[in-house]
């Protein structure tokens, strides 16, 4: 009479460890794809918020500027005093921080001096200065872009 062995057959152990690859696999794409879509959506959401400004600086027929700051932005408004004040009774262009981990890289304005802090200012004509919001959470980066003729729009990492 043969003993009966007590384990795991190799199949066994080898499906398990299968298993386990494909789960370790999908948790680790599910937060990289979160890190990117979280960034794309932000870029996105500021595009929006830039356009909106662009539009009630022609309508309002006043100055508006974008602040940046590393962690958030703020809308400004050009007072009669030729002073910028923060829009605070506006739901749509109230400051905002951004979600936690994410930062604004880079502010590329043109024509902008070097060493001051980076405003985007909208013009009632319309007009915009060229500029370039660079956005990232982890290895995901974001642009937002901004054209001479008005186009505002966020754009895709290289890839």
């Amino acid at each position: 009479m043969r003993a009966t062995a007590r384990g795991f057959t190799l199949i066994e152990l080898l499906v398990v460890m299968l298993l386990m690859v494909i789960i370790l696999g999908m948790v680790g794409l599910s937060f990289t794809g979160g890190e990117a879509r979280a960034v794309r959506q932000e870029s996105e959401r500021l595009a929006l918020l830039l356009q909106a400004a662009q539009q009630e600086a022609v309508l309002q027929g006043r100055v508006y500027a974008l602040a940046v700051g590393a962690s958030g932005y703020e809308f400004q408004v050009l007072d009669g005093e030729g002073k910028f004040t923060v829009v605070t009774q506006d739901d749509v262009l109230r400051p905002r921080a951004l979600p936690p981990a994410m930062q604004i890289l880079s502010v590329t304005i043109e024509g902008a001096p070097l060493g001051e802090a980076p405003r985007i200012v909208f013009l009632p004509s319309g007009d915009v200065p060229a500029f370039v919001i660079t956005l990232s959470q982890g290895t995901a980066r974001w642009r937002v872009e901004g054209q001479i003729n008005g186009v505002i729009r966020p754009v895709a990492p290289d890839v």
